[in-house]
């Protein structure tokens, strides 16, 4: 069946889905299916909806109704909540999923699609070109030609369930591992710019924590000490949403803190040249592992110690060299919209 029938990630239902996140990470409009994704076949538009709907406004979203009814019925829901609407979809024909973003003004790139249905809803999508949610239908009771629908879609749906893949609060984190110098902190900046994302750095935290500098923290306490308080901090981070997470640049080296980063973030390996490093951290005096080994030399050593732990725990690989921090914020969020597609 490949990617055509499947989703790019799931949700309980509609009302459940991080927005924000999905706001932070680049989308700007959304195409919903109405009945079973928003209201039971057939019903108007609830409070429940009308709420989300403003929500999704306040938040700076876009939105159109898309439905293979050809009655008054969609444009009254429509009018209801306050969104756009296309009707006679004749999903999951693509065209009127491309005449939803023409209404809406946006593109591909920005623009996602949340339904119930699998051979309708998300196959179109996908024949769209455009990010797709599917959630689960709202009412289990349906006339008996979508029951027959429900039967042929069980396999893909019970595959997409068990797939970690799940649009859920709490998962939608960006993580910048990488070595020292290789930009996590300046791209944090810009990508809390451009997203809006909540920045955290767990170096500052531990220093916070401590009530010491990372460096003080090495010469009176020792690094066992610093990466047991660095595994901490990461480790209360799991139930965060919405951030961009800058690590330490040893703390992808510990399994554990990639575990914790893997449940709630996406993460993203910063590189750079030993050259653009000492560049970058030559004057610090709050690199401890650099102490008195200021060369290209000692930090190529070290980058090659440390690349295998990188690459293992890295979802997406970003090189930083000649780039500004707006570039690779840029460049960031676009790998991910297409990490997530996979």
């Amino acid at each position: 069946m490949g990617k055509g029938l499947y989703p790019d990630t799931w949700a309980d239902n509609a009302y459940d889905i991080d927005y924000k996140a999905l706001y932070a990470h680049g989308f700007r409009s959304i195409i919903f299916d109405i009945d079973n994704t928003l209201v039971q076949a057939n019903k108007p538009a609830t409070e429940k909806a009308k709420e989300l709907f403003a929500r999704l406004r306040s938040i700076g979203f876009k939105t159109c109704i898309l439905s293979n009814n050809t009655g008054a019925r969609a444009g009254t829901f429509a009018r209801a909540v306050g969104s756009d609407v296309v009707t006679g979809a004749l999903k999951p024909f693509p065209g009127k999923y491309r005449e939803a973003m023409q209404v809406l003004g946006t593109d591909r790139s920005s623009t996602l699609f949340i339904g119930d249905q699998i051979y309708t809803d998300i196959w179109g999508a996908n024949n769209a070109g455009i990010y797709s949610i599917l959630t689960m239908p709202l009412n289990p009771s349906e006339e008996w030609w979508i029951k027959i629908k429900r039967l042929l879609e069980r396999p893909v749906r019970r595959k997409v369930i068990q797939s970690p893949q799940r649009w859920t609060k709490g998962k939608n984190n960006i993580a910048l591992i990488g070595f020292m110098g290789s930009g996590k902190t300046t791209v944090s900046h810009a990508l809390h710019a451009l997203c809006g994302l909540q920045e955290l750095d767990t170096d500052q935290m531990i220093v916070q924590r401590e009530k010491m500098t990372i460096a003080e923290i090495f010469a009176q306490m020792g690094e066992p000490y610093f990466r047991a308080a660095e595994q901490a901090v990461i480790e209360s981070l799991e139930n965060t949403h919405g951030a961009v997470i800058s690590c330490g640049g040893g703390a992808a080296c510990r399994k554990e803190n990639v575990e914790s980063l893997k449940r709630s973030s996406t993460i993203v390996l910063l590189t750079a040249t030993p050259e653009t490093t000492l560049e970058r951290v030559g004057s610090s005096t709050e690199r401890p592992i650099l102490n008195g080994h200021m060369n290209t030399d000692y930090i190529r050593e070290l980058q090659e110690k440390r690349r295998a732990f990188y690459e293992a725990a890295a979802d997406i690989t970003v090189a930083t060299d000649g780039k500004t921090p707006e570039e690779i914020a840029k460049e960031i969020v676009s790998y991910i919209k297409e990490f997530r597609r996979r």
